[in-house]
């Protein structure tokens, strides 16, 4: 349903109704947040209409999500994660090692350089892995 309501808010899709985008919305953050509640909140980083965030892999959030026939599956499992305060913009090194990131609003075409050269930086492996393999603020200048 999360993948399809979009439509309903579209002005051109011929069965226009907010309504509905508004309620898969609602229910997929009212679910989520029941899922949070029984496995313990405090392990919950971040969460919005279809993903959640847990500080460290938990089967008892897949095994409670089964009991309500709802697919629950992991995606993605971090090393590092820097969430923004922005909804689904982050960026980090995957546990396979390898960095992802989406887009960030800084690198976006319409902001200055400078502010799209920073982001670069930020999501770049390297600057990441100072993260993982250093605790002097120092290893960082030379970025």
């Amino acid at each position: 349903m999360n993948s399809g309501y979009g439509c309903f808010k579209q002005a051109y899709f011929d069965y226009l109704d907010p309504r509905v985008a508004e309620l898969t919305t609602a229910f997929g953050q009212y679910t989520l947040k029941g899922f949070a509640k029984k496995i313990g909140e405090e392990i919950v980083i971040y969460g919005d209409t279809d993903s959640i965030y847990l500080a460290s892999k938990n089967d008892t959030l897949v095994a409670e999500a089964a009991k309500s026939n709802i697919d629950l599956e992991v995606d993605k499992e971090w090393k590092i994660l820097f969430l923004t305060s922005n909804k689904k913009q982050y960026f980090g090194i995957k546990s396979d090692g390898k960095p992802e990131h989406k887009t960030l609003t800084a690198m976006k075409s319409d902001h200055p350089a400078y502010f799209n050269h920073v982001a670069k930086k930020l999501i770049s492996e390297e600057f990441q892995k100072l993260f993982i393999t250093s605790n002097n603020a120092s290893a960082f200048e030379s970025i």
